[in-house]
This record gives C-alpha cells, sequence and structure tokens, in this order.
C-alpha cells in the first residue's frame, strides 16, 4: 500500500499525503513523551539530596562513621549518660543460690585448730559479698565448733583420731541452702623424725572410721597419705581393751598398708617377710 511508503518523502518539500500527517503526529507525540519523561526526572533529582555530594556532607554523622539521613535524629542516641546506671544495674549480684565450705576436704592433727569458711554465690556463681545468717555444726564425728554463726567457723580437732562431717546452712530470706565438709583427724605411730621438715608424704598417718559390720580393717588413702582404720571391726573393739594391745593392732595395720603401697605385685612370701621387716622397726617408736 501507498501508506507503509510515505514516510519516503518525510524529508521533501513536496505535498504530503494522508500518511505524511499520521507519521508526523506520530514523531510529535514520541518527543512529547521524551520531554515529559526528562521534566519528572529532572523534579525528582531536585527533590531528593541523597546523591549530592555536598548534602552528604551536611549530614549528621551517626556512630558507624556513616551518614544520618533519618531528619528526626536530635542525637540523643550518643548520649552515654544512663550507661554506668544501667551497667551497674546488670552487674549487681542477684539472690543466694547455692555455698560451699572451704576447704572441703582437709586433714588436721589431733587437738590442732582449723578454720573453715562459708563461700556464698548467686544464680551466676559470682561470689556473694554481703552477710549471710549461717549455722555450722556438726553432722558426724567428734570435734568443736567455735563462733557457729559467724561465715569462718573454728573448728578444734578431739584428742582421738575420726573422720568428722561438718555442715552450714545458709538463709537469705526464704532461701535456705546447706553445704558440707569432710575432715580426717589424724594421729602417727611413728613421731617426727629431728632435721627433717613436715611433708605430705612419708610415712603416713592414720585415722579412724566407724563402719560396724563391714570386714574391711584398713585401707590407705594415697592422696591424704592417710590410713583409714575401721574402728567398728570386731578385731578393733577387741584389741581396744587395753591400750598395749590396741597398739600392737595399729601396728600391724600400718605395716600391711605400707608393705602393699610400696611393693605391689612380689610373691606373697616376700611381702610377709617385708611386713615383719616394717612391724618390728615401727614398734621400737611405738609410745
Amino acid at each position: 500500500p501507498n501508506e507503509e511508503y510515505d514516510w519516503f518523502r518525510l524529508g521533501a518539500g513536496g505535498d504530503r499525503g494522508p500518511g505524511d500527517a499520521a507519521v508526523k503526529s506520530a514523531a510529535d507525540s514520541h518527543a512529547g513523551n521524551e520531554t515529559n519523561a526528562q521534566d519528572a526526572l529532572t523534579g525528582e533529582e531536585e527533590s531528593s539530596n541523597s546523591n549530592d555530594p555536598g548534602a552528604i556532607a551536611s549530614m549528621p554523622i551517626d556512630e558507624n562513621g556513616l551518614a544520618d539521613t533519618d531528619t528526626n535524629n536530635t542525637g540523643d542516641s550518643n548520649d552515654t549518660s544512663n550507661l554506668p546506671e544501667q551497667r551497674s544495674f546488670f552487674e549487681s549480684l542477684g539472690p543466694l543460690s547455692s555455698v560451699r565450705v572451704s576447704p572441703a576436704s582437709s586433714v588436721v592433727g589431733i587437738g590442732k585448730v582449723r578454720n573453715f569458711r562459708l563461700v556464698a554465690r548467686d544464680h551466676k556463681g559470682r561470689e556473694i559479698d554481703r552477710e549471710i545468717l549461717c549455722e555450722w555444726r556438726i553432722i558426724e564425728g567428734k570435734g568443736q565448733l567455735d563462733d557457729i554463726d559467724a561465715p569462718v567457723v573454728r573448728f578444734v580437732a578431739p584428742e582421738e583420731p575420726c573422720l568428722t562431717r561438718i555442715g552450714v546452712i545458709a538463709t537469705e530470706g526464704k532461701i535456705v541452702v546447706n553445704a558440707e565438709a569432710l575432715v580426717t583427724v589424724t594421729d602417727s605411730l611413728v613421731g617426727p623424725v629431728a632435721g627433717k621438715a613436715d611433708t605430705s608424704r612419708g610415712l603416713p598417718a592414720y585415722s579412724f572410721q566407724h563402719n560396724v559390720g563391714e570386714l574391711w580393717r584398713s585401707r590407705l588413702d594415697k592422696e591424704r597419705n592417710v590410713i583409714i582404720i575401721n574402728s567398728g571391726h570386731r578385731d578393733f573393739v577387741y584389741s581396744s581393751r587395753t591400750k598395749a594391745l590396741k597398739l600392737r593392732y595399729l601396728c600391724r595395720l600400718y605395716a600391711k598398708e605400707l608393705v602393699l603401697a610400696n611393693f605391689p605385685g612380689m610373691p606373697a612370701d616376700q611381702l610377709l617377710d617385708r611386713m615383719l621387716e616394717i612391724s618390728i622397726y615401727t614398734e621400737e617408736h611405738l609410745r
């Protein structure tokens, strides 16, 4: 059709047909749309200063070093005047949660004195330094406690070896918790050797534990270097009739534990020979 080729005459000065008018109208419409789009883009650039370096430079800077584009920000976010009070609130100690006795296990010679301290903690494990009501008591064994309502109690060991369990009940308001500690009161068949310092090793001390009906006579606590003797055994009860018989019984138990600890794996006959050797040496130093 002729109208499909009318655009060839756009640049010509001749008469234009109906196709020429349609092409001109379309061209004018396209030009108008481009003008409107350019005006809209210009308006958006003028209404926004986010891409203007000068505008960004004049904006306030937040705590991260970035421009703060929030026009409602008045700078209150940098106010740290309440931080010490907030930190003090979160670091304050909580209510009583648990207690323990320090030390939880100890070895004390007969007639000696040892102090024990109450350690109270909150639910986060932090030690509480405020006043806590406490009551100390002896649960099992012998001994004496002084200042039973103080956070630090004084334990006086008896004149005879024994195992003593002491306990404490701590109270704060309606919260009640308790803890225990084990005290091994010891004596020694052989006195200290002159010229040698007292150490945790060497010849062990001994202590009594009353377990009626049990068959074991003695055992060596290697960690504390103490021989624990069952004072409830029938042989111990029988030997306790006289002091001399009791000492001989303790001497033989002493020799047995030393031989078993120092000569493991040896034949039975050699163990008996070693036991006789130690028994003779021990009996020479009986008090």
